[in-house]
């Protein structure tokens, strides 16, 4: 079994441990994948021929069949190039997006952010000194210890993000593989779509995390803090810190929902607002010419219509 380092790629490591494991489960469900797909294979035929005797061109239904379960094996059987080609799209395309600078390498190694912050606490706690000028000025070391840790926390909350993403993404997509199969059966095809589903939103958050990863790190390879810093320099690199490792977490949770299902946009939502600002005018207009009691005689002949109308509503 392979070891972790405990050292800054400590992120990076377990990333690799739990990949080769996941990938691994690849080749441990492709025969029992493959066995449950036969099963389904013959119980949708069947039924098909049943169901359908004399009604239908068996021959059209036979090259039908043969199509969707040649699609279905092929799945099966090249599944794991299958997940290799969707995550490498993906990244590609989010790499592209944003600076196109990093390696496929690079946009899967959560260690990346935790090495910038190491490297910004390291000059934060040098500014600090030993622990005799700790315990000599507190009221000066303490904020610059509370910032240092905040800003190393920061981004490796991003490391860690991106570390989950790609971790559920290989979960999810391993465990599909003994879903696929359903997909033979137009009465189990939804167990096959929803993990389909799944695979591609977790691909689409992995695009995200590899723009905004594109994105961020020349950024934080550029940043340094001055040689004389003060406080402000480090409220404003913590401040910083802490808005990428808020758009780490926010930007691909805003994507899912997106994924998921987006608000409606229909006629209703337009005429809506219109009618109700058309109203406001009309009532605005009557202010100006008849002046305010008029207005408030208005406002409370229309509290009276609406009450008579809730009133006749009540008793039908």
């Amino acid at each position: 079994m392979n070891s972790v380092p405990l050292d800054p790629n400590v992120l990076n490591g377990l990333f690799e441990y739990f990949q080769k494991i996941f990938i691994g489960g690849t080749g441990v469900l492709k025969s029992p994948a493959l066995s449950l797909f036969g099963i389904v294979l013959v119980i949708d035929l069947l039924l098909a021929i049943l169901l359908n005797l004399g009604e239908i061109d068996n021959i059209k239904l036979l090259v039908k069949k043969t199509l969707k379960y040649g699609f279905i094996y092929g799945a099966i059987f090249y599944f794991p190039k299958i997940l290799s080609y969707i995550l490498d799209g993906f990244k590609w395309v989010g790499n592209a997006a944003g600076t196109g600078s990093l390696t496929s390498q690079a946009l899967a190694n959560p260690s990346i952010m935790t090495y910038h912050g190491l490297q910004f606490v390291e000059v934060i706690f040098a500014r600090i000194g030993n622990m005799f000028a700790f315990m000599s000025n507190p009221m000066i070391a303490i904020p610059y210890l509370i910032l240092g840790l905040l800003i190393f926390f920061s981004l490796c909350f991003i490391g860690i993000q991106i570390f989950l993403t790609y971790l559920e993404f290989y979960i999810v997509a391993v465990l599909s593989l003994i879903l696929i199969p359903f997909g033979a059966n137009k009465y189990t095809s939804f167990i096959a779509q929803k993990a389909g589903n799944a695979v591609f939103s977790l691909g689409v958050k992995i695009m995200v995390l590899a723009f905004i990863s594109a994105a961020m790190t020349p950024l934080l390879e550029n940043w340094a803090l001055p040689q004389n810093f003060d406080i402000n320099h480090v409220l404003y690199l913590s401040a910083a810190s802490l808005t990428l490792a808020y758009l780490s977490w926010h930007a691909p949770n805003v994507v899912s929902t997106l994924m998921s299902g987006m608000p409606s946009f229909n006629a209703s939502s337009v005429v809506s607002p219109v009618i109700s600002t058309a109203n406001s005018a009309v009532v605005t207009a009557a202010t100006m010419r008849a002046g305010a009691p008029a207005a408030i005689a208005a406002a409370g002949g229309s509290s009276a219509g609406s009450a008579v109308k809730a009133a006749t509503k009540t008793t039908s």
